[in-house]
């Protein structure tokens, strides 16, 4: 097996992975906050099946500066609200 290969390999393997991770983190936590009646409805826009987890997971993962100057644009709605998602936490 020349190194070409072998970094192919690694990469797929770890695409394959990061697919799985998706999965359980969409199906653990986002099927949580769908029958949330408090959070089901500010979800963002699902522009495809499963794009709320995108949403969210991109809520958690942009800085609060960022995601309290997109909460207050026009285009709000698109996005998820981040306060509900902190006060929807488990300590």
């Amino acid at each position: 097996m020349n190194t070409p290969d072998l970094i192919f390999s690694f990469g797929m393997i770890g695409i394959f992975t990061s697919m799985i991770l998706y999965i359980a983190f969409g199906q653990i936590t986002v099927k949580k906050l769908r029958k949330n009646p408090e959070t089901r409805d500010s979800l963002g826009v699902q522009f495809a099946s499963g794009w709320d987890i995108l949403n969210i997971a991109q809520a958690l993962a942009l800085p609060k500066f960022i995601t309290k100057k997109l909460g207050k644009s026009p285009i709000s709605f698109l996005y998820v609200s981040t306060d509900l998602l902190e006060k929807t936490q488990t300590p």
